[in-house]
């Protein structure tokens, strides 16, 4: 947003992940619920088709162009290990997006019908499009990240960006 560089690992760029617009997931339940068919099944109400990671980058890149005229740069790092050093998170990184992640749909169509799924590159475009229409608020910044990112891309993030002393202090003690 502020037109500094990405930092994203190549292998989790070439893992498949399934995503769903939240307009067919509210359909599918709308039309599980009730059905008797359904009850105690396990149903994954998702689309056909699955993403690499780095799609879903890019499509993020080409919907920030579009919105707000920047096309945010990328840097590629050979792995993803350097994440657990400064996030706590990091489990939610190896166990979610570092398998390739399909799922199957076959017992929603038969429980549910044919239902055509919007693609996810359309569903993610939208969803991101009307989050920056919105003026929604992003979630607090992580600055001991934000330092270590710049760190290794050589940019800086000005303190002026930074809204309270204690970010500032973060940024600073893992910037340098």
């Amino acid at each position: 947003m502020r037109g500094r560089t990405i930092l994203f690992p190549k292998d989790m760029a070439e893992k498949l992940t399934t995503m769903t617009f939240g307009g067919d997931v509210a359909w599918g339940i709308a039309h599980l619920i009730g059905n008797p068919r359904a009850l105690g099944e396990a149903v994954h109400i998702t689309g056909p088709k699955s993403v690499k990671w780095g799609e879903v980058l890019e499509i993020y890149q080409n919907t920030l162009e579009k919105m707000l005229g920047i096309r945010p740069e990328v840097q590629l790092t050979d792995s993803s290990e350097w994440i657990q050093d400064i996030k706590k998170d990091y489990d939610a990184v190896r166990y979610d997006r570092l398998y390739n992640r399909k799922f199957e749909n076959t017992k929603f169509h038969a429980l549910c019908g044919p239902y055509e799924f919007v693609l996810p590159e359309i569903g993610l475009s939208r969803c991101l499009e009307q989050f920056l229409k919105e003026g929604r608020p992003f979630q607090k910044l992580h600055w001991k990240y934000e330092a270590y990112v710049d760190r290794l891309t050589g940019e800086e993030t000005p303190l002026d960006e930074i809204p309270t002393l204690e970010g500032q202090r973060r940024y600073l003690e893992n910037r340098w």
